[in-house]
């Protein structure tokens, strides 16, 4: 029983990171990167431009996992299980906790590194 819950992970490994390849290196050239992203997500609040970058952070964070999740295929909704209870403010931790775990991904598009920080937060159980 083991070894069918591995392979369903490495399944759903690959398709995440065909997901993360892909969709990093088209929006790394002209779209924000994840440390642009992450800059504005991670503003001090007593910072005099914290209302505009926490907005910012939100918007861009909530569009592209709405984004993310309206186009799922039905194979990877076989492996990335999304909790449509999630309120805003977790998945904008979840994307911060995502790229603090991994800094090498910071000069990545944004756009992916979003995608990828959910599709991991949300691995179906076996």
């Amino acid at each position: 029983m083991r070894e069918e819950g591995d392979v369903r992970y490495l399944k759903a490994s690959v398709i995440i990171l065909s997901l993360l390849f892909c969709s990093v290196s088209s929006y790394a050239g002209s779209f924000k990167t994840a440390e642009e992203v992450y800059a504005l997500c991670t503003t001090k609040q007593d910072s005099a431009s914290y209302v505009a970058k926490a907005s910012s952070c939100h918007g861009y964070v909530m569009g592209v996992t709405d984004h993310f999740a309206h186009s799922m295929t039905e194979k990877m909704k076989k492996y990335i299980c999304l909790d449509h209870k999630i309120t805003s403010q977790q998945m904008l931790k979840i994307f911060v906790k995502y790229v603090d775990e991994n800094p090498k991904l910071m000069h990545h598009g944004a756009a992916g590194v979003v995608e990828y920080s959910v599709a991991e937060a949300f691995l179906c159980k076996d």
